[in-house]
């Protein structure tokens, strides 16, 4: 809930459109993930906060960057443990909206 709020401020986001990566086996969050937004202008933003540094989780600044139309691995899994790929479809053209970032912890 914390990283929909801190990228909603940028711009809407599609529903379900946080995920967080995590390990499979010991469910610790990889420090990545995905933010997809409802129109270019949400991601364009997030994209210019954190190149001036004003995007922060947890006080620490995020890189943000253009999917590039990958979208999540195959292997990529919802909370529940559901293949993330299978249950949305796999890649679609929305693509170039999604955003992936990195926080620095």
């Amino acid at each position: 809930d914390d990283i929909h709020d801190i990228f909603r401020s940028c711009g809407k986001i599609v529903d379900n459109g946080v995920r967080l990566t995590r390990n499979y086996q010991t469910k610790e969050l990889k420090g990545f993930g995905y933010i997809e937004f409802k129109n270019p202008e949400g991601a364009y933003s997030a994209v210019q906060r954190a190149a001036k540094g004003t995007l922060k989780v947890g006080n620490r600044p995020c890189y943000v960057d253009y999917d590039a139309g990958r979208g999540p691995k195959g292997s990529f899994r919802n909370r529940d443990g559901k293949n993330w790929n299978k249950e949305h479809g796999g890649n679609s053209n929305e693509s170039r909206d999604r955003k992936r970032f990195r926080s620095n912890y």
